[in-house]
């Protein structure tokens, strides 16, 4: 089993966006994660919608505010090709949430099977107030079925309310940490020579927020910080990767 590590560019935004009290331009990469497992290839978030590389007004007002990487090469298509992997060789797609920035990809994911929290496709659709900026409807839109079915998902899905031993080996556990939005959902990998890493999507921004306990300034800060606190007591040997730095433990 492998872990391989991808970007979907940049974002260039202030410090006090992701860390109460912090403050100064930073740049953040957008990551997302494939690991190859002996019962089927899966990926972890999917990055900025590639529309996004030709058409900077796809973003809104949002492509100024964060000022992503544009470049032909951070499409996903060509990503995955670095290990020779196709859309159609992914058997699920996990994500940890469905903002922008996380999840603008899953439409060329057909095929597989999409896994998310209950509490985020509701959000993610018709967000409570104040939470609607960073949801794309358009994203995520051709997940629904067409008009008159009467089942909701036009494509294969895996809906949680909680967590999911993913192939019931332990080695990808799918944990629900309410915090960065109502259904955020992380994954801990158990890698043979590397041990355990957790993908943290958000509910854990920096490396800093981890080691100082420092609050993120969005989303629930109280749940976010909980679950970096609990993770680290039940895992203090792990090594954490958000989408934002490397988070080693």
């Amino acid at each position: 089993m492998q872990l391989y590590v991808f970007s979907s560019g940049r974002l260039h935004l202030d410090k006090s966006i992701i860390q109460n009290g912090s403050s100064g331009k930073i740049e953040v990469p957008v990551a997302f994660f494939l690991i190859k497992h002996p019962k089927g290839n899966v990926l972890f978030d999917c990055g900025n919608n590639d529309k996004l590389i030709t058409d900077p007004s796809y973003w809104g007002p949002l492509t100024a505010a964060l000022d992503p990487e544009r470049t032909p090469d951070i499409a996903i298509d060509t990503q995955l090709n670095k290990i020779g992997i196709k859309p159609a060789d992914v058997k699920f797609v996990v994500l940890g949430h469905l903002h922008l920035d996380h999840a603008g990809n899953v439409g060329k994911f057909p095929d597989s099977t999409i896994v998310y929290q209950r509490d985020e496709i509701i959000n993610a659709f018709w967000p409570k107030p104040g939470l609607a900026g960073p949801y794309i409807t358009s994203d995520f839109s051709m997940l629904r079925s067409d008009l008159g079915q009467p089942m909701p998902a036009k494509v294969k899905t895996i809906e949680l309310s909680g967590d999911l031993d993913l192939f019931g080996d332990g080695s990808i556990y799918i944990h629900r940490a309410v915090s960065h939005t109502p259904g955020s959902q992380l994954m801990v990998v158990r890698l043979p020579k590397t041990g355990l890493v957790v993908l943290t999507s958000d509910v854990i921004y920096l490396k800093e927020n981890l080691d100082k306990n420092l609050l993120p300034s969005m989303g629930n800060v109280c749940r976010s910080a909980g679950d970096a606190r609990r993770l680290r007591l039940c895992a203090p040997a792990a090594r954490y990767r958000g989408c934002r730095r490397d988070l080693r433990a």
